[in-house]
């Protein structure tokens, strides 16, 4: 099972989800960490007790459709589990709740939900999405994350857009690219291969963050620049997060002038 686990801004800074009582805040953390790679978990009352909460913080959860509760086997489903949740078809354990599981859909923005009805309403097919009504058992792709079942195969093109969507999402001050041409998904076929859509993420968000580089920026930062030779293991690994400092004019001469000195 994948160790790590990523919570969404979207959802947990929503005023849905501020609005609840913090205890319930803490339950939906330590739920969510005790969730399989999708997002069932069988470990409620022992979630209960680590957060402090209460039975009402649980049904509070339930009610504000952060989570589908499943009485008869006492498990609860991470309502937006694929939205927070990037994990790769290679790292991803299947669950042992199939048939719950199976009974649910997945909207096309990535959330779970057991209403068919309203499904069929919002699920708008696109690529290997197979019917208006297809459950998750079945081979699909995740529109606002890089989340794949342990059944789909999805393929480099897939992969390459699901990348650009994220870059879209993340990097919102840098220039989006038009299309994935064969060179760019190229290009990012060759990090996933090294690196998780986790990791990917990960570099969008150091360069949207990054003061230094969007300094220094002259039109060169682009979505081609950070897949570039070396430049995305360059950033993963902190060599542009903000600790350059630069030499005012001057001041490099004077730093020469004191090491001459002995200073």
């Amino acid at each position: 099972m994948a160790e790590r686990r990523m919570f969404a801004k979207k959802i947990v800074e929503s005023d849905a989800f501020t609005e609840l009582p913090a205890t319930a805040q803490l339950l939906y953390f330590h739920l969510s960490m005790a969730a399989d790679d999708d997002g069932v978990v069988n470990k409620i009352r022992q979630c209960i007790f680590m957060s402090y909460a209460s039975q009402e913080d649980f049904d509070a959860l339930v009610e504000k459709k952060f989570v589908i509760y499943f009485k008869e086997k006492n498990i609860a489903v991470i309502k937006h589990w694929r939205i927070n949740n990037q994990i790769r078809k290679d790292r991803h354990h299947e669950t042992d709740y199939k048939e719950e599981l199976n009974s649910l859909y997945v909207k096309e923005n990535g959330a779970y939900t057991d209403n068919g009805n309203q499904m069929a309403t919002t699920w708008q097919p696109n690529g290997n999405h197979l019917a208006t009504e297809s459950s998750i058992g079945k081979s699909s792709i995740v529109k606002d994350s890089l989340v794949y079942t342990s059944s789909s195969t999805p393929s480099s093109d897939e992969e390459a857009e699901a990348v650009a969507e994220d870059f879209n999402q993340t990097c919102k001050d840098l220039p989006r690219p038009i299309r994935m041409t064969p060179k760019r998904k190229k290009k990012v076929d060759s990090i996933l291969k090294r690196y998780t859509p986790d990791d990917v993420h990960k570099v969008f968000c150091k360069v949207q963050e990054n003061e230094y580089l969007k300094k220094k920026n002259t039109g060169w930062l682009t979505f081609d620049w950070i897949f570039k030779d070396d430049h995305f293991d360059r950033i993963i690994e902190g060599n542009y997060d903000n600790q350059h400092k630069e030499f005012i004019p001057g001041e490099l001469g004077d730093v020469v002038k004191k090491l001459m000195e002995g200073g």
